[in-house]
C-alpha cells in the first residue's frame, strides 16, 4: 500500500479490526492458531509505521523519516 499516508492509516485500521477478530476467534477455538491470528496485527503496526514515513517525507523532516523507517524495517522482520 505505497500510495499515501492516509491509505496506510486506513489499511492499519482495517488490519487492527481483522486482527482483533481473528485473535478472539483463535483464543476461543484453539490457542495453537494464535501466532497465525496475530499476523494482521503485526501488519497493522507495519502499515502505521509506513504512514509515519510518508508523513515525514511530505513534511521534509529527515529525522522522522529515519526514525520511522527503522521501525518499519523492524516490523517487517
Amino acid at each position: 500500500m505505497c500510495l499515501s499516508a492516509e491509505v496506510s492509516f486506513a489499511a492499519s485500521v482495517f488490519l487492527v479490526a481483522g486482527g482483533a477478530f481473528t485473535t478472539s476467534k483463535a483464543t476461543q477455538i484453539n490457542m495453537l492458531y494464535l501466532p497465525v491470528a496475530l499476523m494482521p496485527l503485526f501488519a497493522a503496526i507495519q502499515q502505521c509505521m509506513k504512514s509515519n514515513v510518508w508523513m515525514g517525507v511530505n513534511s521534509g523532516d529527515p529525522f522522522t523519516v529515519w526514525w520511522e523507517a527503522k521501525g518499519f524495517i523492524f516490523s517487517r522482520g
